[in-house]
């Protein structure tokens, strides 16, 4: 079985830099298979544009844009059919960088979709970066890499197993309806838990307050709008539950340290 060694991916190298232990490598893919191989290190892939379909030990996945995977070194997997100009950004993360900083790779999953807005965005200002690329960069990309590694590592992969099961249920009516406008009260209702039991556990589990999670989302949900359509600033506010675009443009801001159109203009070479 093939091995690919740092900054090595099946497709078409766009750029690769290596900094600190750190390798940031941009790909681009036209139609083909990629047979089995595995990885020298482990990494993060962030899908920029197109779908990547991802075949390992446990089964076929297609993952769209916006999508971020954590995936071990030496985990077997293959990509077949890979669409026309799909295009993503792999992090690496060599193991002296994760000794520097005491983290234990080898106690994360083999190979997991990331679901945690908070990780998802920063992978977005990762992007941003990426495309920015000045003397500042190596450092931005280990400060971004740190604040995922931050705090702990259950937040970042895990989908709470091991919580109540109204912990689960909160953030499944979070997740479809955080565009609406959501109290305490009628949450607490909905899963039947009182509201300062339901504060105190869902930011143990979560890392960051209820309001907090509902802005990340509605985050989300922008940048996907925004990089794939060409629906106004003030569209986009609505159909993500801020007042107007002014409350939309300072929260993106706050978030991602850019306005929206900076960042659609800066993303606009890889759409």
């Amino acid at each position: 079985m093939k091995i690919l060694n740092s900054g090595l991916f099946s497709g078409e190298t766009k750029s690769s830099r290596e900094a600190n232990d750190i390798v940031l490598t941009e790909v681009e893919y036209q139609i083909e298979n990629i047979d089995w191989h595995y990885h020298q290190n482990a990494f993060f892939s962030f899908i920029q544009r197109g779908i990547i379909s991802e075949v390992n030990k446990k089964g076929k996945y297609n993952y769209g844009a916006g999508t971020v995977l954590f995936q071990q070194a030496g985990e077997p997997h293959y990509n077949p059919q890979l669409k026309n100009q799909s295009a993503a950004l792999y992090l690496e993360i060599k193991p002296a960088w994760a000794s520097r900083l005491d983290i234990n790779l080898e106690s994360l999953p083999k190979f997991t979709e990331i679901i945690n807005p908070s990780i998802k965005i920063l992978f977005h200002r990762l992007n941003l970066e990426s495309k920015i690329n000045d003397m500042t960069t190596p450092l931005s990309v280990e400060e971004l890499l740190v604040n995922i590694f931050t705090g702990d590592p259950c937040k970042i992969f895990s989908k709470h197993s091991l919580a109540p099961k109204w912990i689960a249920e909160t953030e499944e009516i979070l997740r479809s309806e955080f565009a609406e406008k959501l109290t305490l009260e009628m949450l607490s209702r909905q899963v039947d838990v009182h509201p300062v039991h339901l504060c105190k556990y869902f930011k143990k589990f979560f890392g960051c307050t209820i309001s907090e999670y509902i802005r990340k989302l509605r985050i989300e949900k922008s940048l996907g709008i925004l990089l794939k359509t060409n629906a106004s600033l003030t569209d986009i506010a609505y159909a993500c539950g801020f007042s107007d675009q002014s409350h939309f443009t300072r929260n993106f801001k706050e978030t991602l340290g850019t306005t929206p159109l900076y960042y659609k203009k800066m993303m606009r070479p890889i759409l």
